[in-house]
């Protein structure tokens, strides 16, 4: 935590930027070595009671924000004060030590494989990435004989476009779907990247998603995107999408099996009944258990999650049909559709 303070004006405290300790609405999480949460989280409850000194005019500046798996409950609002926090902050307002301990230990979101392997890289310093080899433009046959070769192939087009034609094997990462995070959870670290994208803008944004989660062994690129590649003949593959009407329709006949692969919280939240729940990057384990009679329709909020998963059954599975399912539970809720509250 970093205190600042405007010494033109005086020597008391301003601003606080206070990192991955507290957040807006939450604190940090304790709990991502499993074998330390404990200890970690008493020391977590000892630098709260020291941030709660300072007055409470003072403007806290956090690290994370709504959207990031750092906290349980993150507020949408980027910036706070001590004294709201200290009013509304449920983090701030468990006490003693050992309840804060038990309590907030409790309903953890699922932790991303990388935290912890990104928590090591910063101890030792991460690469600069000036010194990284710069990837390389390869066209489309020497970049299929490269995903053939075993090549992460990653592609951060939109759904559609993913939906209608894309490189087999590839996995689907869209660029609106918090594609840093979900690429640090579920891309295997030891392996070279190659990336499909729309633009060179997109290009660039891709790489720097995946450099701050430390994977930084992205060695190419597809010259021309997936246009260049359909020109010259190649195989693609597919995934259905369907509407949330067509979806509904489906449901109600009995014809999918429907996976919600948003996070647990949001899905006690609120959920279509009939729905299973699994996130994203749990269907690297869990595929086998889907692999039935009904056909396979995946679920998020907007459709970037469920796109993910959906990439990951093709490749996983052996089945030859499964479904993105466009617009999410937000278009869901617009059409008035009956949906289950949780407590």
């Amino acid at each position: 935590v970093y205190i600042v303070s405007d010494l033109e004006r005086g020597k008391e405290p301003i601003l606080a930027f206070t990192g991955d300790t507290l957040l807006v609405g939450d604190a940090g999480r304790p709990d991502l070595f499993p074998d330390q949460k404990e200890e970690l989280a008493v020391k977590l409850y000892a630098s709260l009671r020291r941030i709660e000194e300072i007055g409470d005019n003072v403007e806290v500046y956090p690290a994370h924000g709504a959207g990031s798996l750092c906290g349980k409950a993150l507020s949408s609002k980027l910036s706070s004060t001590i004294g709201t926090e200290r009013m509304h902050n449920p983090a701030l307002n468990i006490h003693p030590e050992e309840a804060f301990v038990r309590t907030f230990l409790e309903g953890m979101p699922e932790a991303p494989d990388h935290f912890s392997r990104c928590s090591e890289i910063n101890r030792i310093g991460a690469p600069p990435v000036y010194l990284l080899k710069r990837p390389t433009a390869y066209g489309p046959r020497e970049f299929l004989d490269l995903a053939q070769s075993g090549h992460l192939v990653v592609d951060t087009r939109d759904q559609l476009p993913f939906a209608a034609a894309h490189i087999p094997g590839a996995y689907g990462l869209s660029l609106k779907g918090n594609f840093a995070t979900f690429s640090g959870w579920i891309l295997p670290p030891e392996k070279p990247i190659l990336l499909v994208t729309d633009s060179p803008n997109e290009y660039q944004a891709a790489l720097r998603g995946l450099h701050s989660v430390g994977l930084d062994r992205v060695v190419g690129y597809l010259d021309g995107g997936m246009d260049a590649y359909e020109d010259s003949g190649y195989r693609t593959a597919r995934l259905e999408c369907i509407s949330i009407v067509e979806l509904k329709e489906r449901m109600d006949a009995g014809e999918l099996l429907v996976v919600d692969t948003r996070l647990k919280s949001e899905y006690d939240k609120e959920h279509i009944a009939g729905t299973l729940h699994a996130a994203a990057p749990d269907v690297r384990m869990r595929y086998k258990e889907w692999e039935k009679d009904k056909t396979l329709a995946f679920i998020c909020n907007t459709g970037n999650r469920s796109l993910l998963a959906g990439s990951l059954m093709l490749n996983l599975s052996c089945m030859d049909t499964v479904i993105n399912v466009i617009g999410g539970t937000t278009a869901w809720a617009k059409l008035g559709y009956p949906i289950v509250k949780g407590d």
